[in-house]
């Protein structure tokens, strides 16, 4: 008698799920949905506030953005809840070109800075408010985002001089390494401790009633976030058999895989939890979040103090972990991927 499958939607906040995001391909990929009694689904909404305004409205399960848009909603009394840390470490952070004069955050007094989220501005300027910075006076915006075909038109910016600094994503610094033109992250004293960058998102209704669904899809993005570290290039092959989007071209492939790796190799250096407050897979703490409220309540950008456990829940950590992690690094370094990508 064959299983019943329990049915669960990812809503992409990005026009389809690249390198960066390889672990949540994975889930698909490796099957790893069907071993823990799911049918994974994934639906491409564009951006991060449509995924958290389709998970909101009962479009989907989860989905994966930025943590600021947890406090953010929570402020206008929107009922989104991060339930499983994604990406451990921060994902955003102010760069320059290596041999630019700007040293630090206070520095960017008059420079114009590219944004490759529009969803994101309002992050950016809490943080520069945050360093004493007027995000309205003294610094102004050019928001390009960064998908497939609007790519080039910020790294030329960049290169033309009429962008001085970026508010950029941890996966599109490849792009820039890709492009000839060397970054370095400006010293700041906020950013670096605002974690998890990342986290998947629920609504809290589907929290009420599908908290198995969700303890079983952290469960197998934990086991594809580690199958990704083990074995990054395996993980870039599986994922171009099974997002067709990404799949190179006949005879591309070398040149996608560095383009790949270049994207996914920061991530994966944040994926690390080994210096998190909780080391285990998922997991979020009151700490994490009373540090992002703290940020934001003092900049401006959120108005309202609450109990920073009304952001997040840690009830299916248990769950996330509830595998063998020898085997799962067993099989990343065995992996094999169809011979049509080799």
């Amino acid at each position: 008698m064959s299983r019943v499958l329990r049915p669960v939607r990812i809503l992409v906040s990005l026009p389809h799920i690249s390198a960066g995001h390889t672990p949540i391909a994975l889930v698909k990929a490796l099957n790893y949905d069907r071993e823990e009694g799911l049918e994974l689904e994934f639906r491409n909404v564009g951006s991060p506030t449509a995924g958290v305004e389709g998970v909101l409205c009962g479009e989907g399960d989860a989905t994966f953005v930025n943590t600021s848009f947890c406090l953010f909603c929570r402020d206008r009394g929107e009922p989104l809840r991060a339930f499983f840390g994604y990406v451990a470490r921060p994902v955003r952070s102010f760069v320059v070109p290596a041999d630019s004069q700007i040293r630090s955050l206070k520095d960017l007094k008059g420079a114009r800075i590219g944004v490759d989220f529009p969803d994101l501005l309002d992050f950016a300027k809490a943080a520069l408010a945050d360093a004493g910075l007027d995000p309205q006076r003294d610094v102004s915006f050019e928001v390009r985002p960064m998908y497939p075909l609007e790519r080039e038109q910020l790294t030329s910016a960049v290169r033309a001089g009429s962008v001085q600094a970026l508010f950029l994503f941890d996966l599109n610094e490849g792009f820039f390494e890709l492009a000839g033109i060397p970054l370095r992250h400006l010293r700041n004293e906020t950013l670096p401790g605002l974690t998890p960058g990342s986290c998947l998102h629920t609504s809290d209704e589907t929290l009420r009633f599908r908290a198995d669904v969700l303890g079983s899809l952290g469960r197998a993005v934990a086991r594809a976030t580690l199958f990704t570290m083990t074995n990054p290039e395996a993980a870039i092959r599986h994922l171009w058999g099974v997002i067709p989007e990404t799949h190179p071209a006949p005879g591309d492939q070398a040149r996608a895989l560095e383009r790949d790796m270049a994207i996914l190799r920061p991530r994966i250096a944040n994926h690390r939890r080994e210096q998190s407050p909780d080391a285990r897979w998922g997991a979020i703490t009151e700490q994490e979040f009373s540090a992002w409220q703290e940020m934001l309540l003092r900049s401006g950008g959120i108005k309202s103090r609450r109990d920073p456990r009304q952001y997040f829940t840690n009830d299916l950590v248990d769950d996330f972990n509830d595998f063998n992690p020898a085997a799962v690094v067993r099989q990343a370094k065995h992996s094999s991927f169809p011979a049509a990508l080799h």
